[in-house]
C-alpha cells in the first residue's frame, strides 16, 4: 500500500484490511478458476463411455449431408430475424421521434435540429 498524499502511514488496522481484502479476492478468483476447471472434469468424466444426447450432437455435426440443411435452416433463420428485428425497430424509431421532437421542442424552442430522419437515418447531406 502507498504513502498517503500528505506523508502520513496508514494505521495498521487498515493496513491488515487491505492484506485480508487482497486476500480474500486472490481466492475468490483462483477458487473460481479451480471450480470451473473441476466441474469441467467431472461433465466429461460422467459421459465417458456412456451413449448419450452429446453423442447424438456430435454425429449430427459430423455428418456433412444432415449439418448442410441444419446450418443452412439457422442461417436462414437468422437472416429473417435479422430483417424483422431491423423493420421493427426502424419502426419503434420513427413511432418514438415524434414524441422526443415534441419534448425538445417544449424544454428548448430555439434547438436547432441535427437533421436526423425520422427513421433514425443520417441527414442526406452529411453522407460524403
Amino acid at each position: 500500500m502507498t504513502q498517503r498524499p500528505d506523508g502520513d502511514r496508514p494505521s495498521d488496522a487498515a493496513m491488515a484490511m487491505y492484506y485480508v481484502y487482497n486476500l480474500l479476492a486472490m481466492v475468490i478468483r483462483y477458487g473460481a478458476i479451480v471450480l470451473v476447471f473441476r466441474y469441467a472434469y467431472l461433465s466429461i468424466d460422467s459421459l465417458a463411455g456412456k451413449e448419450t444426447l452429446a453423442k447424438f450432437f456430435v454425429e449430427i455435426l459430423v455428418n456433412r449431408i444432415r449439418t448442410h440443411w441444419l446450418w443452412s435452416g439457422l442461417t436462414l433463420s437468422a437472416i429473417i430475424w435479422a430483417i424483422a428485428e431491423g423493420i421493427v425497430r426502424r419502426q419503434t424509431i420513427k413511432r418514438l421521434s415524434r414524441r422526443i421532437q415534441e419534448l425538445e421542442r417544449r424544454l428548448d424552442p430555439n434547438r436547432s435540429s441535427s437533421g436526423i430522419q425520422p427513421t433514425g437515418d443520417t441527414n442526406p447531406e452529411d453522407k460524403p
